[in-house]
């Protein structure tokens, strides 16, 4: 495993839109979190390696990288924390669930307050695992973030498209 200071506008150099979250939601806004993901997408096709704090000899292909594994996301000074999700049917084809009214239902939560926060504002737009969904989730910390991650689980972006069912997170068993 390798750790990646991943603070503030460093942060902003991964994709999580292949992503699933497993969200442990705290009783109440602490100051040190983490978050389980699978599926983070390191870009250096768009930035280069150095950005990422990586070596080259961690990277043996020519491609973006997916990691097909759990990776963890510690933030430090948490003040705020916010979730949505929209709920999805956890069987595939992953369809939307809706209310009574024809509206997509979403449900969310808010632990802290921002209002008076000088803390970066990390936003990822993924999946959540339970409750099964699309997701938005925006945590403002002012204390560092660190990516823990394990070079092991590397493969190339484009064989993780070619055989998602293999290379993703299997949630529900099919």
């Amino acid at each position: 495993m390798i750790e990646l200071d991943i603070s503030k506008q460093k942060f902003e150099l991964y994709d999580f839109t292949e992503s699933v979250i497993q969200f442990k939601s705290p009783s109440k806004i602490i100051k040190k979190f983490s978050l389980d993901i699978w599926g983070i997408i390191i870009p250096i096709k768009m930035f280069s390696i150095e950005q990422y704090g990586l070596g080259n000899d961690l990277i043996l292909f020519n491609d973006n990288v997916y990691i097909s594994g759990f990776s963890t996301i510690y933030f430090e000074d948490v003040d705020s924390i916010e979730i949505e999700v929209e709920l999805l049917s956890e069987m595939k084809p992953h369809e939307h669930i809706y209310q009574y009214d024809g509206s997509k239902c979403k449900i969310k939560k808010k632990w802290g307050s921002n209002s008076s926060s000088e803390g970066y504002n990390y936003e990822i737009f993924s999946s959540i695992d339970w409750p099964f969904g699309s997701s938005f989730l925006s945590i403002i910390a002012s204390g560092k973030a660190t990516l823990e991650i394990d070079p092991e689980r590397f493969i190339p972006l484009n064989q993780y498209i070619l055989n998602t069912s293999k290379y993703g997170l299997n949630i529900n068993g099919d």
